[in-house]
C-alpha cells in the first residue's frame, strides 16, 4: 500500500479519504489492483456458476485444468477485503495520529451508500422478478434482501444473488467503521508520543484477527465432515470469517498513514517491502502456483476441506444450500 500518486506524491497518504475533506489523489497502482481483483472474484464466481468448478452435492467433479486455477483465485476475496479496510479506515488513522482534518461521519455514511446501494437494488429487484418469482411469496423475502439480510439465514439467498454475501459483509462493515474508528481514537489518544499512538491502534486491531481465525477454524471441525450443510454456506458468509482481513487493511492504514506524517515512526519492514514490491509480487505468484499443485485437497471442488462429504452415490439423495422448490 505504499505507493506514489500521478503528480509524484509520496507514500500511502495517496490513498483516496473517503471521510475527509483533504483532496483526493488518484492513485493508479491501487486502481490497478482494485480491477484486477474483482475480474478474479467474477472469474472465481463464474467458474462455480458453469460447474467447471466442481461441487459435490451438484454431482459435478469439476474441469481438470481450469477447476484448479479459478478454485484458487479465491485468494482475491482477502485482498478485497483487506483493501476496503484499508482504504475505509486511513482517513480516520490520520486523524487519531495528527488530530487534523476530522473525518466527516454524514459524507463517509452517504458515499457509502451511493457507491453500493443503488446498483446493488437494481440487481435484487431484477433477480427477484426474473429468477425467484416462483418462489418469492412474503413481504420478508423482498425485504430481507433489499436490506442485504439474506446471509443470516439458510437458504435465504435468493436465485442469481450468491455473490451478493460479500455485499452483505461490506455494508455491516461501512456501518460500524465509524464507531470502530471512534473507539481506537480514544484509546490511542491517550498515549504521550506519536510511536505509542501508532501501537495503541496497531495492537487492539490484532484481536479481530485471532477472532476471525478462531471462527474459521469453528467452521471446519470434524463433526460437521458427515452434514457439512448443516452449518455451511450460512455461517460460512457471517462477517466474523472476514473481519480478521479487514482488521489487517486497518492495520495497514495506520501504518501508511504513519508513515505519511512520520516516517521514522513505522517498522523497517514497512519500509523494506515498500522498496521491494516486485520482490513480493514474484513471492506471491509462487504461493499460488503451489497452492494450484497441493496435494492436501481434491480442489477441483468448491468444497471446504474438512467437511467434504462422501461423494453421494446415483440416486441418493443429498442436502442442498438452496430451498426445495429451486433444486
Amino acid at each position: 500500500m505504499v505507493t506514489k500518486a500521478s503528480g509524484g506524491d509520496a507514500v500511502g497518504a495517496a490513498a483516496p479519504d473517503p471521510a475527509s475533506d483533504r483532496p483526493r489523489k488518484f492513485i493508479p497502482e491501487l486502481e490497478g489492483l482494485r480491477g484486477a481483483v474483482v475480474l478474479l472474484v467474477v472469474l472465481g464466481h463464474t467458474g462455480v456458476a458453469t460447474s467447471v468448478q466442481g461441487w459435490s452435492y451438484m454431482h459435478s467433479t469439476g474441469n481438470g485444468v481450469w477447476a484448479i486455477m479459478l478454485n484458487r483465485v479465491a485468494v482475491a476475496f482477502p485482498i478485497w477485503f483487506v483493501m476496503t479496510g484499508y482504504l475505509l479506515y486511513r482517513a480516520f488513522a490520520l486523524y487519531t495520529l495528527t488530530g487534523e482534518r476530522k473525518p466527516n461521519v454524514k459524507r463517509y455514511f452517504w458515499r457509502r451508500a451511493l457507491r453500493i446501494l443503488p446498483a446493488y437494488w437494481v440487481l435484487t429487484i431484477t433477480a427477484l422478478l426474473v429468477l425467484n418469482r416462483d418462489t418469492v411469496h412474503g413481504v420478508w423475502e423482498w425485504v430481507r434482501p433489499l436490506l442485504l439480510l439474506q446471509i443470516w439465514e439458510k437458504g435465504a439467498i435468493p436465485m442469481g444473488m450468491m455473490h451478493t454475501w460479500s455485499n452483505a459483509n461490506d455494508f455491516l462493515f461501512y456501518l460500524a467503521m465509524p464507531a470502530f474508528a471512534w473507539l481506537l481514537h480514544r484509546y490511542a489518544r491517550r498515549a504521550e508520543s506519536h510511536e505509542a499512538r501508532v501501537k495503541r491502534l496497531l495492537v487492539p486491531l490484532a484481536v479481530p484477527v485471532f477472532i476471525g481465525f478462531g471462527f474459521f477454524t469453528w467452521l471446519h471441525f470434524p463433526q460437521f465432515r458427515d452434514d457439512p450443510m448443516k452449518l455451511w454456506p450460512t455461517q460460512y458468509f457471517w462477517p466474523m470469517s472476514y473481519m480478521g482481513w479487514l482488521s489487517v487493511g486497518m492495520m495497514l492504514a495506520v501504518l501508511s498513514a504513519a508513515a505519511e506524517t512520520r516516517p521514522d515512526a513505522v517498522p523497517r519492514v514497512y519500509r523494506l517491502i515498500g522498496r521491494h514490491p516486485a520482490k513480493l509480487w514474484l513471492g506471491a505468484l509462487l504461493i499460488f502456483v503451489l497452492a494450484c499443485l497441493s496435494p492436501l485437497a481434491d480442489y477441483r471442488l468448491v468444497d471446504y476441506v474438512a467437511a467434504r462429504p462422501r461423494r453421494p452415490t446415483t440416486g441418493s439423495s443429498s442436502p442442498s444450500p438452496w430451498p426445495s422448490s429451486r433444486r
